[in-house]
Parts: C-alpha cells; structure tokens; sequence
C-alpha cells in the first residue's frame, strides 16, 4: 500500500464479499485484492477510522506502516496496515484462515479492469 502515500483520500469502501478494498482518491481510485495461498482464505475484516463523517474532504496519507502478522493456534493469520494522515490513523485488518499448514495472505493493488469480472455487484453497494 505504499503506493498511497501522498494521495488525497476522500473514502474507503470495501466490496460486500470483503475481498476488495476501492480507496477513493482525488488522483483517482486505486484497488486492493486480499487473496490467500491455495487451502486458505483472505478478506479484509475491518477499517477504523479516527473519526468520519458523511462528508470526507481530503486526507493526505503520510506513511504507510505494515503492521506484523499475528497468528493464532484456530487456523487464522491477523495482518494489517496503518495509515497515517494529518487527521488521525485509519487501521486496516485483513485476515487469512488456512487448513493447519501455514498458509499466508497477502493485499496487493489490483487494476479495475482485471478485478471487474470477479465482482458480481455495483460499485455503488459497496459499503
């Protein structure tokens, strides 16, 4: 995700099936696929915001921190993101459950018109 520093972000929506993340920003929209290693499963589990209202105007990203992996005995890898602007830091989790070998996940940008054909809904629903 380093990608995004320096851009203007005005929001951050992820598709319903939490496979994707859309970061709307004024640059324009860039995409995120979370996928998983055969025998597991990745989505992005959370977004928390500083605060966010209705009406988000700009947020320059300033850094972009990876936050380590935390795994658990259940099967299931925590990753995650911190990115910081002059507001606050918005945290993103994403996970990985796997079959007991440890399997990684892994958030990669993802051009729309690669990614379009594997979402079945509007961008419009995405929440």
């Amino acid at each position: 995700m380093n990608e995004l520093k320096g851009k203007c972000l005005q929001n951050i929506y992820r598709s319903a099936d939490k496979k994707f993340l859309r970061f709307e920003l004024l640059e324009g929209d860039m995409f995120y696929i979370a996928s998983g290693d055969c025998c597991s499963e990745c989505w992005f589990e959370s977004i928390i915001y500083p605060c966010k209202d209705d009406y988000w105007s700009c947020w320059i990203i300033t850094d972009v921190i990876s936050i380590p992996m935390n795994a658990n005995q259940d099967g299931l890898i925590i990753y995650g993101y911190k990115l910081k602007t002059r507001v606050g830091d918005i945290h993103i989790e994403y996970r990985n459950s796997y079959d007991g070998y440890a399997y990684r996940g892994e958030c990669n940008m993802a051009r729309w018109d690669t990614i379009k054909e594997y979402i079945n809904e509007d961008l419009k629903e995405w929440e």
